[in-house]
């Protein structure tokens, strides 16, 4: 099993997941812009993931709390809108792609690394 870990920048001493999932929706595009662009610079791939039901601004609202609510259901009208946006800036591929060219590089850690570094 390779594991492609979800893209993280420090911030004020803590790990920050600027580029998807509720970020995506959440953050401003020029925020995730510039987390995409240093990590870039740092020569780490930028793994940007969201859910597909984060694309469906008409999916059916289901009666949960405010806290989930917000969380499942803000911007989801933005969500493609800045996606696009990502894709006419950035050049992406599959994950199976920058797994083996980063991994001839050795930018992402091999299988147990990660748990050897405690």
């Amino acid at each position: 099993i390779i594991e492609f870990p979800v893209s993280t920048l420090n911030l004020a001493g803590k790990p920050f997941i600027p580029i998807g999932g509720g970020y995506l929706r959440l953050l401003p595009v020029r925020v995730i812009k510039w987390a995409i662009s240093e990590l870039n610079k740092r020569s780490y791939p930028a793994m940007v993931y969201l859910h597909p039901w984060e694309l469906d601004p008409l999916q059916p609202r289901l009666p949960v709390g405010g806290l989930n609510r917000f969380r499942h259901y803000v911007n989801l009208s933005k969500t493609e809108e800045k996606l696009r946006a990502l894709l006419k800036e950035f050049d992406f591929s599959t994950a199976s792609f920058v797994i083996e060219k980063t991994m001839k590089k050795r930018l992402l850690p091999l299988n147990g690394e990660m748990e050897n570094r405690k």
